[in-house]
């Protein structure tokens, strides 16, 4: 049993490093103009035109370069990739390979060169500062985003990639924010890790770079690993199964600049028909609905997190928390075997609140509260106030 938890950890680690390489190839195709064809056992010849045949006149004339200009990187890379030719893993790859490290920071072939060499000794820490040096100069900045997130999946290569991030270098942005590559639940977890790390460094996650990595989360089912950053994130320390029950953030969130809600957040559904507006005063919000009355239009939603099966009551505050609301609102639990609504309302006048009851056991753990409207007999239009909704266990 040991030997195959061995070996299995083994092919894993075997596809991943074939992964890699596949995307390595990519780079050879990084640039657009005076592309060179690869020569036997060479990786990328990028710079001077020429093929196979040539190679040898071209390598003359780059040592007669270097000899009047000793730090020319492009030169010096025309040496490097023929000490490959000649042996891999000779002193002279390994000694030029190390001067050009050192050089060639502007020139895009050798950075090519040196992050291929990189991937073949499995030297992921080179990578990940090599494919910074090119994402910073804007060189094949889809290719490079890949290779970065394939390194990013492995727990042995991610703590580079998190070393990296901590500089906030200016490609951080770009590779958190986009995740539609993040399309499986491997990959969602993985950038769930790659979070969790820059949180414990104590590095700072801009919302509009932390957000669509929880919404990818969502999108494959990885709720726990979702939620839990979500707290961690917020500081959330409250017990409340609905976060910001008294619409606090969500009126705040409308002076802030390109706001971008995470999924345990209030979402505002406004759209023809359905304006949300969360007014504050005084440090107290409430949220406003209007609405034209027509069909059952989705206004807020947020996913919340169920702590046990059972049987759940909704309480409801402010101006228009009155018997009639229900006959306008339908609020329900969505989970994925169905939806469950809130019904058998009862209303506490000295409080000034209503509450609502599931109409049968909540069985899922991380379903989607929705606030939407009811079909009426007659269409006309609406304002609705609320101050909070609070959700507690009754059984």
């Amino acid at each position: 049993m040991k030997n195959s938890r061995v070996w299995r950890r083994a092919a894993l680690r075997g596809l991943f490093f074939l992964s890699l390489l596949g995307g390595m190839l990519v780079i050879q195709f990084m640039s657009l103009q005076h592309r060179a064809p690869l020569a036997p056992r060479t990786m990328v010849l990028l710079g001077t035109k020429v093929d196979s045949a040539d190679f040898h006149p071209v390598l003359a004339i780059a040592k007669r370069r270097l000899a009047k200009a000793p730090n020319d990187a492009s030169s010096l890379n025309l040496l490097y990739v023929a000490a490959i030719n000649e042996k891999p893993d000779g002193p002279a790859a390994q000694y030029i390979g190390t001067l050009l490290s050192q050089l060639g920071w502007r020139n895009t072939a050798a950075l090519q060169n040196l992050i291929m060499t990189a991937t073949a000794e499995r030297d992921f820490g080179a990578i990940v500062k090599i494919s910074d040096a090119l994402l910073r100069r804007n060189q094949a900045s889809d290719q490079i985003l890949t290779l970065l997130r394939l390194v990013e999946v492995e727990p042995d290569t991610r703590r580079y990639l998190v070393r990296r991030l901590a500089f906030n270098p200016p490609w951080k942005a770009e590779f958190l924010r986009e995740s539609g590559s993040l399309t499986t639940s491997a990959q969602a977890l993985a950038r769930g890790e790659t979070l969790k790390m820059m949180l414990a460094d104590g590095q700072k996650i801009d919302r509009r770079d932390f957000a669509p990595s929880l919404q990818a989360m969502v999108r494959t089912g990885e709720m726990e690993v979702a939620w839990k950053l979500y707290r961690e994130y917020t500081s959330q320390k409250k017990n409340s199964i609905i976060n910001d029950s008294d619409f606090l953030s969500l009126a705040q969130s409308r002076d802030a600049n390109e706001y971008r809600p995470l999924p345990f957040d209030w979402q505002n559904h406004s759209t023809r028909g359905v304006q949300i507006r969360a007014p504050e005063s005084i440090g107290k919000a409430e949220v406003e609905i209007r609405w034209n009355g027509r069909g059952t239009p989705l206004m807020l939603s947020q996913y919340v997190h169920i702590p046990r099966e059972g049987l759940y009551k909704l309480e409801l505050t402010g101006l228009d928390a009155k018997l009639n609301l229900p006959q306008l609102l339908q609020f329900s639990i969505r989970c994925e075997q169905g939806n469950i609504r809130f019904e058998n309302v009862q209303e506490d006048l000295k409080a000034n609140n209503i509450s609502l009851m599931t109409e049968k056991m909540v069985t899922c753990k991380f379903p989607r509260l929705e606030i939407r409207g009811r079909i009426q007999d007659i269409s006309r239009s609406h304002t609705l106030n609320l101050s909070s909704v609070r959700l507690f266990q009754i059984s």
